[in-house]
């Protein structure tokens, strides 16, 4: 399947070619969820989601009054375990993992 993803032939998948991947597995993931997390989240435009990136967009839901959010706890254990290449930061694809797994699963 990485072969078939793999549209333009240079050993890696760019982020079109991890969504196409993720269609060929059977977890379509709309692009724009994705994109629509970083732009929420990724503060410093880096292209890479940090914890604390998460932990400041939580704090400012939570003083917006969102109902039903996760503790600081909570939140670091998941940001560990998405954080495939345990760097400390989120990538595409790992975010991209991590929407298709939510979506499966529901």
């Amino acid at each position: 399947m990485f072969t078939r993803a793999d549209v333009d032939g240079d050993g890696a998948l760019n982020s079109r070619e991890m969504h196409y991947a993720n269609f060929l597995a059977g977890h379509y993931v709309v692009q724009e969820t994705t994109t629509l997390i970083f732009s929420l989240v990724d503060r410093n435009g880096d292209g890479l989601i940090q914890n604390a990136e998460v932990q400041q967009t939580i704090e400012d839901l939570r003083r917006s009054g969102g109902p039903g959010l996760p503790t600081a706890e909570s939140l670091s254990n998941n940001f560990r375990h998405v954080d495939g290449d345990h760097d400390d930061a989120l990538n595409r694809r790992e975010v991209n993992g991590y929407v298709a797994t939510m979506l499966h699963s529901h």
